[in-house]
């Protein structure tokens, strides 16, 4: 269930209430079942300049807070916050700087009840280019990922157009998911 609203400043709302149910097994033999009734509020803006598939400046934060309590349908307590921060500018018309920050934390008095699905994970296109896809985050004995109660990544890009369709672009990662 999820009610929008887009607000007369430009931001937009979300109120939503979700269901998890998670069943997994791991590699190392490990398997089990958690469910969660999730609340969430987030609240969003996006701002460009230029064309909407490929604009010129901009900016672009969204803040989240999901909650769940085992007195209320959910085999987990926590409080989940992640925030998200990206920035583009363009300098004389062919150089593009775009900046990003992501940031979470999960707060829990029992850790080891939170599922696999509500964890940070880094790594990947989206993340810390360079790493494949959730695969930085803590690790068990067997060298599976668990999953993490922090996440921390940043990058920083140039490009330069060399044509209408085509960039030259260099970047910088970095970030991690920690307990």
């Amino acid at each position: 269930i999820e009610c929008q609203k887009k607000r007369d400043s430009g931001w937009q709302t979300t109120e939503s209430l979700r269901w998890s149910r998670e069943s997994y097994r791991q590699e190392n033999g490990e398997k089990g079942r958690s469910d969660l009734l999730l609340p969430s509020y987030s609240i969003s803006r996006v701002r460009t300049k230029g064309s909407k598939t490929d604009p010129e400046r901009g900016d672009r934060q969204s803040y989240q807070v999901e909650l769940a309590s085992s007195s209320v349908l959910s085999d987990a307590d926590l409080i989940a916050l992640q925030a998200n921060w990206r920035w583009l500018n363009t300098f004389a018309q062919r150089h593009q700087l775009l900046l990003r920050a992501d940031v979470g934390t999960i707060i829990s008095s029992d850790f080891e009840s939170v599922p696999l699905n509500i964890r940070f994970y880094a790594g990947g296109d989206q993340s810390v280019r360079g790493y494949d896809y959730k695969s930085l985050s803590p690790r068990d004995s067997t060298g599976q990922v668990t999953g993490a109660s922090n996440l921390v990544a940043l990058s920083s890009e140039y490009a330069f157009k060399l044509t209408d369709k085509w960039r030259l672009a260099a970047f910088v990662d970095a970030g991690n998911a920690f307990d």
